[in-house]
């Protein structure tokens, strides 16, 4: 019982120094969906048609060739089905919804949470 207690201790201690993380990277993935969105928005002010970045034309503009290297890699594998049904989908969806996601996820996981105590009588 007292290995258990102190191995909750250090668990608890632990936890306490990651949450401060995770909360900062869900604020810094709500900085960049933010980013996201605002420059989506611009650019559809300016052309006046509707143009949303894609997580894969992100990917696309900054490396092409790991983009086509993960493809490739996923298909040598004999795993091409992951990137057809997986990875492309999520490739496909705008950048602010995804990385707006990943932030929820984050800000989620590194919430502070109180302590119930129950006593019963």
């Amino acid at each position: 019982m007292l290995l258990f207690r102190r191995l909750r201790g250090l668990i608890d201690w632990l936890w306490a120094l990651v949450q401060p993380v995770l909360r900062f990277l869900g604020w810094l993935f709500v900085l960049i969906t933010v980013i996201a969105l605002v420059a989506d928005y611009t650019a559809w002010q300016q052309d006046a048609e509707t143009t949303i970045s894609t997580l894969g034309g992100y990917w696309r503009d900054l490396s092409p060739a790991s983009l086509a290297a993960t493809e490739a890699y996923l298909d040598a594998n004999g795993v091409g089905w992951l990137w057809a049904h997986l990875f492309a989908p999520l490739l496909a969806l705008p950048v602010w919804l995804t990385l707006g996601l990943v932030a929820a996820l984050f800000m989620f996981a590194g919430r502070t949470r109180d302590r119930l105590s129950i006593y019963a009588n």
